[in-house]
């Protein structure tokens, strides 16, 4: 699952997001989701696949993602976040 660390292990998560860029001590977005019920995985490494995730957020990361990357989750949505978080309620 590339470089992503877990960032709080929920027993009962509703969703699996992956997160990457900012660390949770450089946005609210990952404690948000925490608290929404998303098991929520971090990286700010390049990687190669989004498989496995319901969700995957980019904020602050400075890699392009690539068209076969983002189509590698296969139909889970890809967020660049600029309007995002007055739309997270909406996602979740």
């Amino acid at each position: 699952m590339n470089q992503a660390k877990l960032v709080k292990r929920l027993d009962q998560a509703t969703k699996r997001v992956l997160f990457l860029g900012y660390t949770q001590e450089q946005t609210s977005l990952v404690d948000e989701l925490v608290k929404a019920n998303c098991e929520v995985w971090h990286t700010q490494e390049k990687i190669e696949t989004t498989e496995g995730f319901d969700f995957v957020i980019s904020y602050g990361y400075r890699h392009i993602l690539k068209k076969p990357i983002i189509e590698s989750s296969k139909g889970s949505p890809t967020f660049q976040v600029g309007s995002l978080r007055s739309s997270l309620p909406a996602i979740m």
